[in-house]
């Protein structure tokens, strides 16, 4: 089952943000339609318009075996030099030791970073990856 989500986000003059999420349960409406909701609020707000969305997002009622205590968290880096990090909750490999701890096993991480390369266009290399539990 498929459900969708508008957003808006709001910032503040000190940078803060709010993020209102709206339902779209009948699936029928557009980034138009999210755009024609913020003009009707932009007026009762002082603070500025800091984006607007609109998400589809697929519900699965299936089970996972384990908690999101676990996490795997996969860092690679961009041609740029930029340091990117997605976290894995739950994640259910086995975790390797290393002289800093356990770390996200490496055929692991590379397949994650191939599928999050393939995504977003972006060319990333491989950092240490590290397993961390947050119980």
């Amino acid at each position: 089952m498929g459900a969708s989500k508008g957003t808006i986000t709001f910032k503040d003059v000190k940078q803060n943000f709010s993020t209102m999420r709206f339902p779209d349960s009948a699936g029928t409406k557009t980034l138009t339609d999210v755009t024609t909701l913020k003009t009707a609020l932009v007026a009762f707000t002082d603070c500025h318009i800091s984006g607007e969305g609109y998400v589809d997002k697929n519900k699965f009622t299936v089970d996972g075996a384990d908690a999101t205590d676990n996490k795997g968290i996969v860092t690679c880096q961009d041609g740029d030099g930029n340091v990117h990090k997605w976290a894995i909750p739950g994640y259910n490999g086995t975790p390797v030791q290393d002289n800093d701890g356990f770390t996200i096993e490496d055929a692991d991480r590379d397949a994650a970073i191939t599928a999050i390369a393939a995504f977003t266009g972006l060319t990333l290399s491989a950092l240490r990856s590290p397993y961390i539990v947050t119980r």
